[in-house]
């Protein structure tokens, strides 16, 4: 027996230990489904744990224990659509990862890369956004965080090496105060591995942390005696990001969201006084411990002072280097409505939210770097169409830290803004100040027809006819001039980038515009237009904004409608057998009216939806969905055919109010398509006093199809002419008339390219 033991150890030791740790790029099947994903494992003391990487986003592997060469990882994979818990064992063959059990396949190691300057500043802050909105002692404590992020920049510029980059962070973690929010070394077990409870009679010690609760919850019923009841939970929860203007929206917030806490209960006969000691490995008890001390059946003793209270599932985020962040996320809330544990325990009261300013023409390079983190993670978490974007939101944040650091003006400044928030291809995107930084605007009004930049107003200028085509401004053509200013602005679609590009195609800073023209006779001329406008002004429409057409049927223009006048023009129109509603523009408020007395029954109009944070960990998040419903009442309701003229003008509110002429009045709309862009505007603050606007939720089709950067499609498709912008001709209203003219035809919503 005694040979075989010794045979079996000289066996174990001729076979080299496994190693597990690094990063991994695994190919696997499952269940029919394949794919390649990555992982990075740690291994110490003979556990391995880690992470899986599921379309940029992290995920932990369980720990488990490495017997005979072998580990048993669980993995949550894509699986149809979904992820999937699924069970892999792993071993090593060579430089090979091979996976067994429900995963085959393999993993190659992937060569550690040495993370350059961009990637640490982007790792730093990623991890002080994600701090910054869900650790819950920013909400009520007077921390300096964007101080703190400012102060670190320099050190973590310099790490060269994973102990100088790891020491910047926690430089920054440092001012939170918060021993639990902490830079993880790299030979801590995983919190729920190892360690144990050892108790002297009635001392407990905790110190050696692992998976304490369950043990301690089985033991304490035979060491106490009553009903102790444990403190709550609280985190941060956020849904949108509330704006840093005067205005007030009911659907962006934050608050407090409270988990009840449990009961313990026990049945001493003879209890005695219980004492804990506790160090920075015990966690997940503190709850039972701070009850136990208000009850007067405990104490707490911490190791030199601290302790490795995190509140409920502290969140692991990975940095260059393989630096780990563990994050609190959320902390006891007690009976008597203090939050915290021990010496730390306090009543506090939550702090206003409002973003430093930090006016001035051009910040330092620290605080435009810090304009840069602050507005890539509001847009990060609070931003609704990542889906849509065309570049990965995570992959472009170094990429743009170049361009802020060189901004030498307020000028470059904003242009640095502008372009980094193209990428979100948003309509409603706006930097304060862009505009007036690329100079003035004749009134004179130029439009995208036929594939040219053709004038649609005049503005009085001299030596400018409606129908002229523009062939060059200040010596440039217009194709050159509207890549330029798409570099700055870019709208949802093609069809409101070339409406945005044309409106400002004659900006300049100098006082005069050198204009090249087209006239109707084949002529070219060139004009001098004074720059006396700040921003360009669409031609107003003439003729009552409400009137009975020649052809018998009603006409509504609801950009010129005024408050007050909807039931009036209703009235009015109510027995033509059609009516045209004109929405080439964004409506006044009277819409609403109007749309109210097309239907007597209350109609879905959109969907509504937004992401509600729950922390930073994407896992967490819940998507809200809510079925906004129309409006009715004021009067006897429109009987006759609705149709409604569209193009790219119309945004925003206009494409939210035809969604509901869509579903309240079966609607044909006539046109073009709409500008893609809608939801409610919010706005954030960067250093300079520079505001930063963009869309704040999603909204779809009634019937959930997709409008974001697809727009409301026409069913019948009428385009100007440059002959009948000469002419003088509303070709889609007259298109219009001739649809309603016709046999009549019951519209269906025309097909989309996305659902």
């Amino acid at each position: 027996m005694v040979r075989g033991a010794v045979l079996a150890l000289w066996a174990a030791l001729l076979v080299p230990a496994a190693d597990f740790s690094g990063r991994w790029r695994a190919d696997l099947g499952s269940g029919g489904h394949s794919g390649v994903v990555e992982l990075e494992l740690r291994q110490t003391n003979g556990i391995v744990s880690g992470t899986i990487w599921l379309s940029g986003e992290p995920r932990a592997i369980a720990p488990s224990r490495v017997e005979n060469g072998r580990a048993t990882l669980v993995l949550l994979v894509p699986q149809k659509g979904r992820l999937g818990r699924m069970e892999a064992m792993v071993r090593l063959e060579g430089d090979r990862l091979l996976f067994e059990g429900e995963a085959s396949g393999s993993a190659r190691r992937v060569p550690p890369e040495k993370p350059d300057r961009a990637a640490r500043l982007a790792g730093l802050f990623r991890v002080w956004g994600a701090i910054k909105f869900f650790h819950p002692w920013l909400a009520y404590k007077e921390v300096d965080w964007d101080a703190a992020l400012v102060a670190a920049i320099p050190a973590a510029e310099r790490a060269t090496a994973r102990q100088p980059y790891a020491a910047a962070v926690a430089r920054m973690l440092a001012a939170l105060g918060d021993p639990a929010t902490r830079v993880l070394p790299d030979s801590e077990l995983p919190a729920d591995s190892g360690g144990g409870i050892l108790r002297r009679g009635a001392a407990i010690d905790l110190r050696a942390g692992g998976n304490l609760r369950p043990r301690l919850l089985s033991l304490l019923p035979s060491l106490i005696r009553g009903e102790v009841r444990l403190p709550g939970i609280r985190r941060i929860v956020r849904q949108g990001y509330y704006p840093q203007n005067a205005r007030r929206f009911s659907f962006y917030y934050w608050d407090w969201e409270v988990s009840e806490g449990g009961v313990v209960e026990g049945h001493a006969t003879d209890p005695a006084p219980l004492v804990f000691h506790v160090g920075e490995r015990t966690t997940g008890v503190y709850d039972i411990l701070a009850a136990l001390e208000d009850a007067g059946m405990a104490t707490v003793i911490e190791q030199e002072g601290r302790n490795g209270e995190c509140g409920e599932d502290p969140y692991v985020m990975e940095l260059p280097y393989g630096v780990r962040v563990r994050m609190r996320t959320s902390e006891l809330l007690h009976l008597d409505g203090s939050v915290g544990f021990g010496k730390a325990r306090t009543r506090p009261a939550d702090l206003d939210h409002t973003e430093k300013r930090y006016p001035g023409a051009l910040p330092d390079r620290p605080h435009r770097l810090l304009a840069l983190a602050r507005l890539w993670n509001v847009v990060r978490y609070f931003y609704p169409y990542h889906d849509l974007m065309e570049r990965s939101w995570d992959a472009l944040l170094p990429e743009a830290i170049p361009a802020f650091e060189a901004a030498a003006s307020r000028r470059e400044y904003l242009f640095a803004i502008a372009r980094l928030g193209t990428h979100l291809c948003d309509g409603h995107v706006n930097v304060a100040g862009l505009w007036e930084e690329l100079g003035r605007v004749p009134p004179v009004e130029v439009m995208p027809v036929e594939g040219r930049a053709v004038v649609t107003h005049a503005g009085g200028a001299a030596g400018v006819d409606v129908g002229d085509v523009v062939l060059a401004v200040d010596g440039k053509a217009p194709a050159e001039r509207i890549r330029e200013l798409l570099e700055l602005h870019m709208p949802a679609t093609p069809q409101a980038a070339a409406l945005h590009a044309h409106q400002w195609l004659l900006v300049g800073r100098e006082p005069q515009a050198r204009v090249r023209l087209l006239k109707a006779g084949g002529r070219e001329v060139e004009v001098m237009l004074e720059r006396t406008l700040p921003y360009p002004q669409p031609r107003p429409r003439t003729g009552p904004a409400f009137r009975m057409l020649p052809q018998g049927f009603g006409y509504i223009d609801l950009t010129r409608l005024e408050n007050g006048e909807a039931f009036h023009a209703l009235d009015l129109v109510s027995a033509a057998p059609g009516l045209i509603l004109d929405l080439r523009g964004y409506p006044t408020q009277a819409h609403a009216e109007v749309a109210a007395r097309l239907t007597v029954r209350r109609v879905p109009r959109a969907i509504v939806e937004m992401t509600e944070w729950h922390g930073p960990d994407p896992a967490r998040a819940v998507r809200r969905r809510h079925h906004q419903l129309g409006w009715i009442g004021g009067g006897p309701p429109y009987r006759g055919k609705v149709v409604v003229l569209i193009d790219a003008r119309a945004m925003s509110l206009a494409e939210h109010t035809c969604l509901y002429f869509d579903t309240a009045a079966n609607a044909a709309f006539i046109g073009s398509a709409t500008a893609g862009t809608n939801g409610d505007v919010t706005n954030t603050v960067l250093p300079g006093d520079v505001e930063f606007r963009f869309t704040g939720l999603s909204v779809r089709h009634a019937d959930g199809r997709q409008l974001q950067r697809i727009g409301v499609l026409p069913h019948v498709r009428v385009d100007p002419t440059i002959a009948g912008i000469r002419a003088g001709r509303d070709e889609v209203l007259e298109g219009a008339v001739e649809f309603l003219a016709a046999p009549a035809v019951t519209p269906v919503n025309p097909p989309t390219a996305a659902h």
